[in-house]
């Protein structure tokens, strides 16, 4: 929206793929406000499945992990540069963000080495460098106008880490109402973005900018979706090559259900894009919509044909496979992804593990390797131990051991009259 998510009238379970999307595309602090608001409106119609949360919580501490690696990487590139003050504060940032044991041991090192080089006594002549912008080509100068807080000013930098260096330099030169726009974007505060924004409208004289994927970003939340797809149209023919603004110009179709306009506007992209994976993911997600599951299926299965295994087309394609019926396709896409995760040597995400098991069960797999997923979710995501330790039992009496089923399943009802 630019880059954010916070559509009116999505559901929790569409907020979640929007999430999902935005992560797949190496944009992570953006995937982590979808998430976010998806567990927002789950407070006000909740989602139907009973881990959804708990898939949420997951989701989230990934993110953090993702910005918190990315944040480190930026530090590290900024002492090189010999500037530390700036590393220090994005590497402290970074520590705010992530709880994972060996990531914070990694930033706490890149800090100490920070505040050590930073009392050296080149300190002058690196803070000579650092006052020169041409020193630093291709990094975002914030506007010289003081924003209203320092957090405003933290939710800028942070947003500014996920977009490419051209981004970043051209988000730098729109001025201080397009930066508190974008904050108040982020924000979810609609009104206020679209106020700014178009104060920024007026004081660049070009149109051919950044500013109209903001500006039709926040129309699509205040619902003026006619004037937000024709912003989104003028800046596509502006920068055709940004996947951002096709994802947010979908969202204004979707919303409109004109799905043929979707199709039209996702086929006319550059051919260099077309096999791209947001985009192949854009195009199933409109089929999936208008309940065309066969040719999103289909699509999706020359996509891999074309360009070989992708875990989020795969996943698309198992989601696609479930809701048409067929869970034991599903299963197999599922198991595929898990045997790649050990292949590699990381651990298989909570959402991969209860999509396995439970496709697993729907599918009459019932192995002892569902029970061993079952209870690692229990320890994993223990909110939703009652379903898992009835998923057990119901494996375990397929078994033919009643003891253990009359026992998991005394554990959750026992969980379930709590």
């Amino acid at each position: 929206m630019g880059f954010f998510s916070f559509l009116s009238g999505k559901t929790p379970e569409a907020l979640m793929e929007n999430g999902d999307l935005l992560f797949d595309r190496g944009q992570f602090g953006l995937a982590k406000i979808d998430y976010e608001k998806a567990r927002d409106r789950h407070g006000k119609k909740p989602a139907r499945a009973r881990d959804f949360l708990e898939n949420l919580d997951s989701k989230v501490a990934r993110c953090c992990d993702a910005l918190a690696r990315q944040h480190l990487n930026k530090g590290h590139e900024l002492m090189e540069s010999g500037c530390h003050r700036e590393a220090g504060e994005i590497l402290s940032l970074a520590l705010e963000l992530t709880a994972s044991p060996g990531l914070v041991q990694d930033i706490e090192t890149a800090l100490n080495v920070c505040r050590s080089s930073s009392r050296e006594p080149e300190h002058g002549a690196v803070d000579e460098k650092r006052a020169d912008p041409d020193t630093q080509p291709g990094v975002a100068q914030l506007p010289d106008e003081e924003l209203d807080s320092q957090e405003a000013l933290e939710t800028f930098e942070v947003i500014l880490s996920t977009l490419s260096q051209d981004e970043q330099a051209a988000y730098g030169e729109y001025g201080d109402a397009f930066v508190q726009g974008v904050v108040a974007l982020n924000a979810g505060d609609f009104q206020g973005a679209l106020t700014a924004l178009e104060q920024a409208v007026e004081e660049n004289a070009s149109t051919e900018n950044y500013i109209a994927l903001e500006l039709g970003t926040a129309l699509l939340n205040l619902g003026d979706l006619h004037r937000a797809e024709a912003l989104l149209m003028g800046f596509l023919a502006w920068c055709p090559g940004s996947v951002r603004g096709y994802y947010v110009l979908c969202e204004v179709l979707w919303m409109q259900k004109a799905f043929d306009r979707a199709h039209r506007v996702l086929d006319a992209c550059p051919d260099s894009m077309t096999h791209w994976v947001p985009m192949v993911l854009l195009k199933g997600e409109t089929w999936c919509l208008e309940g065309e599951l066969k040719k999103a299926e289909t699509l999706y299965r020359e996509a891999l044909d074309q360009n070989g295994m992708d875990d989020s087309i795969l996943r698309a394609l198992a989601a696609v496979y479930e809701t048409r019926g067929y869970p034991d396709k599903a299963f197999q896409l599922y198991s595929g992804l898990m045997a790649s995760c050990s292949g590699c040597g990381r651990a298989p995400d909570t959402e991969l593990k209860q999509k396995f098991a439970h496709a697993g069960v729907a599918s009459g797999i019932m192995t002892l390797q569902i029970i061993d997923i079952y209870l690692d979710l229990v320890m994993e995501d223990p909110d939703n131990r009652a379903l898992y330790y009835e998923n057990v039992s119901a494996v375990y009496e397929h078994l033919g051991n009643s003891e253990e089923a009359r026992r998991f399943k005394a554990f959750a009802l026992e969980l379930q009259e709590k």
